[in-house]
């Protein structure tokens, strides 16, 4: 009965995360903005008249470093428009509105996202009073394509034109001016960039939340296989705006000069460094495993000790509350969302929605030992099998998590020995 009842909890903690494991749907490929340049991008002569005005206009490309807001730590890109005897306008894709369905569409994987047009002096203001370090080079183009790049902004800025549905790799505001800047090369720029060798957006992205390793570790957590793109390039890498401008002054096709700020400590913020979290996350769950299997053994030899038995009952509901609801969290994303970047995901075969039920039974883990120890013995097997899937089938696991698997490993094994001891001693009850 017992390894009946074993090999149940077992399929209940793999079933669904196994059914999910499987990419649905089709990811967005950014292909909305390439449609809409393929529909409205144009290139006409510039009449005689109107030649004075276009080769004294500019285009350039602004580039806004990190802000302290966790959106803003990506930094910003938008495209300057300035003509002779006009306020210059700033271009900006990033835009959005926190009204009262923005957290639902935020939930379900619906950004809408739009292009904005405002003053440049004001949107530089509003930069620099919080501190963001901007960069603003000026694009050398013929008269034509500052024409043709000006027309297609302004109809772009038009509602309902002007709305586009986000995505943080594929369609932001920094590919948005990749794209545009494709068009305006006549698909060098792309053709030079997928040429060269670059780093995967997880990588990228622990350049990014460096600063703070556990909102890394989540964000990791959260995202799949999906964002370790094997055939990264700096094409790809221009989902960050200061790599669309290092490519852009890279770029031979294209060249540039530098009007405000400064590109090279823009650069310095995000020189390349990847930071692991696995260090941190591994030793915070050594270091609970270690005071929790020490409460349970010293309560375990000394029955006047209450408190220690207490704290161990306290750190498993607080380890299995924060696990279980972690899995919850990802399955609703892998199921359903529009959030592609969830799918696939492996940790859902470790982090399961069953740990909750796990929290609740801590509370009195004597009297609920049996099957907290049934539950831990289920987690280890799948634990074994990701790590041997990950070894054997790596060509088809290959998601780099083992910051969110390694961690699980002394987790498990302190859970299994102290249930196991519980077995051994004649205990009373913990609470």
């Amino acid at each position: 009965m017992r390894r009946t009842g074993l090999l149940i909890l077992l399929v209940l903690l793999l079933a669904a995360p196994s059914l999910c494991a499987a990419s649905f749907g089709t990811p967005l490929d950014g292909s909305a903005s390439v449609e809409f340049l393929n529909e409205h991008y144009s290139e006409s002569p510039v009449e005689q008249k109107d030649s004075y005005f276009w080769d004294r206009s500019d285009i350039s490309l602004m580039t806004v470093g990190p802000g302290k807001i966790l959106y803003e730590w990506f930094g910003h890109s938008a495209v300057v428009v300035s003509w002779p005897g006009y306020d210059s306008i700033n271009f900006n894709y990033g835009y959005f509105s926190f009204n009262e369905k923005y957290f639902q569409n935020f939930a379900m994987g619906r950004l809408l996202y739009r292009l904005d047009a405002s003053y440049t002096d004001m949107e530089v203001f509003n930069y620099q009073s919080k501190g963001r370090d901007i960069s603003q080079v000026v694009l050398n183009l013929s008269a034509e394509k500052k024409k043709a790049v000006s027309d297609f902004l302004r109809a772009n800025a038009t509602p309902p034109e002007d709305t586009y549905l986000y995505h943080y790799y594929e369609d932001n505001c920094a590919t948005r001016v990749r794209d545009l800047i494709n068009f305006v090369t006549d698909g060098d720029f792309e053709t030079w960039a997928r040429g060269i060798k670059g780093h995967t957006f997880r990588q990228w992205n622990s350049v990014v939340f460096g600063a703070n390793p556990w909102v890394q570790w989540v964000m990791d957590f959260l995202q799949s296989r999906a964002i370790d793109n094997k055939d990264a390039s700096l094409w790809s890498e221009m989902y960050l705006p200061d790599r669309l401008l290092y490519a852009v002054q890279q770029y031979p096709g294209l060249e540039t000069r530098e009007t405000h700020g400064s590109a090279e400590q823009l650069h310095s913020i995000y020189e390349y460094k990847p930071k692991s979290v696995l260090l941190p996350a591994l030793g915070l769950s050594v270091l609970f495993s270690a005071v929790l299997f020490a409460c349970a053994f010293f309560y375990s030899r000394s029955n006047g000790r209450k408190w220690a038995g207490h704290i161990f009952n306290a750190l498993s509901f607080t380890v299995y509350l924060v696990f279980g609801l972690l899995g919850a969290l990802l399955l609703f994303m892998m199921l359903f969302t529009t959030h592609d970047v969830t799918w696939g995901n492996e940790n859902a075969l470790l982090y399961s929605p069953l740990l909750l039920v796990a929290a609740v039974l801590s509370l009195n883990t004597v009297r609920h030992r049996r099957a907290l120890l049934k539950l831990w013995y289920a987690e280890g097997c799948a634990l074994v099998l990701l790590v041997l899937l990950k070894l054997i089938l790596s060509g088809t696991f290959y998601q780099q998590n083992w910051a969110q698997i390694l961690p699980l490993v002394p987790v498990v094994s302190v859970n299994i020995a102290v249930l196991r001891l519980y077995f051994r001693e004649d205990l009373t009850e913990l609470s």
